[in-house]
């Protein structure tokens, strides 16, 4: 069963290029998470893992009025 994450990454897109950049997504585990973040920004382009929280598995996700 997929979950909720949050990451914060740190990426480098060439020359002097860096981007931070947050998001949230589903995956089942741990390594299931790594893997949709390197499948989607690509493994040479993530240089930093700031965060990374897998959320237990509910019907909500509670955010603050603001995020949504």
């Amino acid at each position: 069963m997929l979950g909720p994450f949050s990451y914060d990454i740190v990426l480098h897109q060439g020359g002097n290029n860096y981007e931070r950049e947050t998001g949230i997504g589903f995956c089942a585990d741990w390594g299931d998470a790594m893997s949709r973040l390197v499948n989607y920004y690509g493994d040479e382009c993530i240089i930093e893992v700031k965060s990374l929280v897998l959320y237990d598995t509910t019907d909500l996700l509670i955010v603050p009025q603001h995020v949504i």
